[in-house]
């Protein structure tokens, strides 16, 4: 009988081993393929040198950047990411040659990666205005906007703001407090997309940007006060048109489309649409283009997913959360389980009753869904309200795999007498509960373990979460970048090191 269960568990074995070398080789095959070659951009300077077959050119969902570039690169690949972010993740692992964006704001991303190549000259020339809605509200607003432009032409001011933003300096890159308005003609409701770095994005805890001095400075000037809301650009341009917002900003392109929908103030900025790509400056002093090995992306990518920013910080914040969560889930939900099982059997018949309807419930409840749940109806106001929310949905969903899996080991013995015995004679829980374990020998054990490993596994997607956004996780699929996906595999390592470890630790 032992060397059958020898041979078994060796047999098992193998399989895992197996099964760790298959995932490798998966792994292996899967970073590799992002490391293909593609035709060197690095020299290109104009944007038609980009319209071959060979290059792939992204450009961001919502915006108008994806019909200039079919219009203008016919022959290029056009590949649309859904945010300006991930766009320019792909750009840097070299997922894509170029992007498409606001020559303004390819500028400011220059000026923190000098390894942003912009092209000499423009796709098409644009001018960048307010939105306020298309009613007699919004018609005085944009009048009143212009002629408050105009004003700032006129005195140089625009001139001195425009050197602020766009100029090379970081010192000064601060905007206002919009508490100290005066309010006096009521509130504006303003709403911008946090993207569009330098016009508007959030800095310190506050609005700042080009067009956020500009909304300030108007709002004092005609005595109102201002509310600000950080939405995406397509919520944003929605939120004007059904009046949700009094106004809206952050390098919006004026086009006679859009005029239909608003009303415009007179251009805030006149540039165009440019475009860019990425280089990489080899130890010789040269540039690379996008058409690197491997190992030069592999590396690219590490540092750009870890280093860059210290973003281990996060990701290490990500691992500790993990490990807190299962370990406080494990030992709560352990003691909660067996309470709930002493309960049901040695209780009166009704707690033995709601505690089998309720086991019954959870045990088919993603624990996910019951975080959700707990999240946002009681903790999503809390700092730490997301760890409370898991540790209490991972401890219910674990008491209920504890209380089954005792109940269904003392079921097994005796054809369930060993059960019957405790609920009608034995008086002593710590008695049966040792001699469960002695009869049930290794099997209990091991069951136990299997539902820890578990339990770690499903606290990993937490985890991660509180690594990575979670709005940002499904990117991995969507941007199909290596520098995205990189720390998801490394992640999955080392929960594969803790699963090990606690499995180790847990033996017969």
């Amino acid at each position: 009988m032992n060397y059958i269960h020898i041979k078994e568990n060796s047999h098992f074995r193998d399989i895992r081993y197996m099964g760790l070398v298959i995932l490798f080789l998966f792994m292996s095959l899967l970073i590799t393929s992002c490391g293909k070659n593609r035709i060197d951009v690095s020299d290109f300077s104009s944007v038609q040198e980009y319209n071959r077959k060979e290059v792939i050119v992204g450009t961001a969902d919502g915006y108008i950047f994806t019909a200039s570039a079919l219009k203008a690169l016919p022959d290029a690949q056009i590949k649309v990411f859904d945010s300006r972010e991930n766009v320019y993740k792909a750009l840097r692992s070299g997922d894509i040659d170029a992007v498409v964006d606001d020559e303004a704001i390819i500028r400011a991303i220059m000026r923190s990666d000098k390894n942003v190549k912009i092209t000499e000259d423009y796709i098409e020339p644009s001018d960048y205005g307010f939105i306020f809605p298309k009613n007699d509200k919004g018609r005085k607003l944009s009048e009143d906007f212009s002629r408050y432009l105009s004003d700032m032409e006129k005195s140089a001011e625009l001139k001195a703001l425009d050197a602020k933003w766009f100029g090379s300096s970081t010192a000064n890159k601060t905007s206002d407090e919009i508490e100290n308005l005066p309010g006096t003609n009521g509130v504006l409701r303003l709403a911008f997309d946090s993207s569009n770095v330098p016009f508007a994005y959030y800095s310190a805890g506050n609005a700042v940007g080009y067009d956020i001095d500009l909304a300030i400075g108007f709002c004092r000037e005609y005595g109102y006060g201002l509310v600000v809301s950080e939405v995406g650009f397509t919520e944003m341009l929605d939120g004007v048109a059904d009046e949700t917002y009094d106004v809206g900003c952050g390098a919006i392109t004026i086009t006679d489309s859009r005029k239909e929908l608003y009303n415009f103030s007179a251009p805030s900025y006149v540039g165009g649409i440019s475009l860019c790509s990425y280089r990489i400056e080899t130890s010789g002093g040269g540039v690379a283009g996008n058409n690197n090995g491997f190992w030069d992306n592999a590396a690219r990518s590490f540092y750009n997913a870890f280093v860059e920013g210290a973003r281990y910080k996060q990701f290490f914040n990500g691992i500790l959360v993990t490990i807190i969560i299962s370990m406080a889930s494990a030992l709560l939900g352990t003691f909660l389980g067996v309470l709930l099982y002493v309960l049901r059997v040695r209780g009166h018949f009704i707690i033995g009753l709601i505690i089998r309807f309720l086991t019954w419930i959870i045990y088919g409840i993603p624990a996910l869904l019951i975080i959700i749940a707990l999240y946002y109806r009681y903790y999503s106001t809390f700092y730490y309200g997301g760890v409370v929310a898991s540790v209490i949905g991972f401890t219910i969903a674990f008491a209920v795999e504890i209380y089954r899996l005792i109940r269904d080991h003392a079921e097994k013995l005796d054809d369930g007498r060993f059960e019957k015995n405790y609920r009608l004679y034995f008086s002593d829980s710590k008695r049966f509960f040792k001699e469960l374990f002695s009869r049930s020998e290794e099997g209990l054990l091991l069951d136990y373990r299997e539902r820890i490993v578990t339990l770690i596994k499903s606290t990993a997607v937490v985890g991660y979460v509180s690594a990575y956004d979670m709005a940002k996780t499904f990117d991995v699929i969507r941007t199909e970048s290596f520098e995205v996906a990189m720390p998801l595999f490394v992640t999955m390592f080392a929960y594969f090191i803790l699963i090990r470890i606690i499995a180790g630790i847990i033996k017969p």
